[in-house]
């Protein structure tokens, strides 16, 4: 072995112990909380690649292991929590509003809006918001809400014993009652209508997924170059020429 190659493995090994040396204090307190440990460098992301199997295996732990509990994609530690008492302290909490890395694979699609930007920013944006979620602005979207809810009764009523996919109907719902309330848009979406929008909302949340699970295409060179966002790409683009129609017919 030569002296170059031995110098190169001894700096890398040395970056390597002074890393996990700094991180000490954080794996004294993983090593508090149980949780299944996962293969090296993957954790348990060979068993949550399948965006199918996500919820059934985060049902799976929460089962075995009492929450909180914590695991491993990758290289980031998760902490999964299901008890409402942990929850509430969490939402509650002053210091707990900067959103994990993955959130980042989102704001490449959607921006840094509420729903992804971090402190300070989200908190100075939450509170300009505040008068919008009041209760008399609510209550005007009740009339909204209880029509979307009769169309999800009719839908649901129709299948009978067929198999049908609740996610797709709710999903539909959901957004239906979101596009009505905020942009004034009706889509009718459990009618199929939109099609081109409900579809791309779709891909752009199973490529998200997708790479969240899939920490060797994280980096945003190797991403770059994969179907998966080109796919994410095309789908971002409806959603924009959608969004931007809106806004120029408000």
């Amino acid at each position: 072995m030569s002296f170059t190659l031995l110098l190169l493995m001894t700096t890398a090994l040395m970056f390597w112990t002074g890393w996990l040396w700094s991180r000490r204090k954080f794996y004294s307190l993983y090593t508090k909380l149980p949780g299944p440990l996962g293969l090296p460098l993957i954790g348990i992301c060979g068993k949550m690649m399948n965006t199918e199997r996500f919820l059934k295996t985060l049902e799976e732990i929460s089962v075995v292991y009492k929450s909180p509990c914590t695991t491993w994609l990758g290289t980031d530690c998760i902490v999964y929590i299901s008890d409402p008492e942990t929850v509430e302290k969490i939402f509650q909490s002053s210091v707990c509003t900067n959103k994990g890395h993955p959130y980042d694979f989102l704001t490449t699609v959607i921006g840094e809006g509420l729903f992804t930007s971090k402190s300070p920013r989200w908190n100075a944006h939450r509170r300009m918001l505040n008068p919008a979620f009041g209760r008399k602005i609510i209550e005007t979207f009740i009339p909204i809400f209880n029509k979307e809810s009769n169309v999800l009764i009719r839908k649901l009523s129709e299948i009978d014993n067929k198999t049908k996919d609740l996610y797709v109907i709710l999903k539909k719902c959901v957004l239906e009652a979101a596009c009505q309330t905020t942009l004034g848009q009706k889509m009718d979406f459990q009618d199929d209508g939109s099609k081109e929008i409900i579809n791309a909302y779709t891909c752009v949340l199973e490529t998200v997924i997708g790479r969240i699970l899939s920490p060797w295409i994280h980096p945003d060179a190797l991403y770059s170059v994969t179907s998966s966002c080109k796919l994410q790409q095309k789908a971002k683009n409806i959603l924009n020429d959608f969004i931007g129609n809106v806004r120029q017919h408000v």
